[in-house]
C-alpha cells in the first residue's frame, strides 16, 4: 500500500508496554479479557495498531457476549436497525467504554475516546516518543 509506514521500533515497544499496562489495570478492576476472533469470548480487547499515522497506537474496546454480538450483527445485516439487540449492544458498549476510560485514568494512564469513526465505542491510549 503506497504511503503506509509503520511505527519505529521504539514507539512500537512503548505501545506494546502500554497495552500490557492497560490490560493489567483493567484486569485488576475485574474486567475479563476477551478475544477478537470470531466466536470469541466477550470482554476487553486490547489492540496495538503499528501504523505510523493517526490510526496507529493502542486501542481498547469491549466485546459483548457472542450471543448478544451475533444477535445485533444479524439484525444489522438484515437492515433491522430498530431491533432491541442493536440498542442493547450499543448501550453496553457505550457504558463499558466509559468505564474503560475511567479505570486506566484512575491509575494515572491517559485514556480517551477514539476519534476514529471506524472504531466505534473504542478508547485510545495515547503514546508519545
Amino acid at each position: 500500500m503506497a504511503g503506509y509506514s509503520e511505527m519505529t521500533d521504539a514507539v512500537l515497544a512503548m505501545c506494546l508496554e502500554l497495552a500490557e499496562q492497560v490490560r493489567g489495570e483493567l484486569s485488576k478492576a475485574g474486567l475479563p479479557m476477551g478475544s477478537d476472533t470470531a466466536g470469541g469470548l466477550g470482554g476487553v480487547v486490547v489492540e496495538v495498531d503499528a501504523g505510523d499515522d493517526t490510526a496507529g497506537g493502542v486501542f481498547v474496546r469491549w466485546e459483548p457476549s457472542a450471543d448478544l454480538g451475533e444477535q445485533a450483527a444479524d439484525a444489522v445485516s438484515a437492515g433491522r436497525f430498530d431491533h432491541p439487540s442493536v440498542a442493547r449492544s450499543a448501550a453496553v458498549s457505550e457504558a463499558m467504554r466509559e468505564a474503560m476510560i475511567a479505570i486506566p485514568r484512575s491509575a494515572g494512564v491517559e485514556a480517551v475516546e477514539a476519534a476514529d469513526e471506524l472504531r466505534p465505542f473504542t478508547i485510545q491510549i495515547p503514546a508519545s516518543e
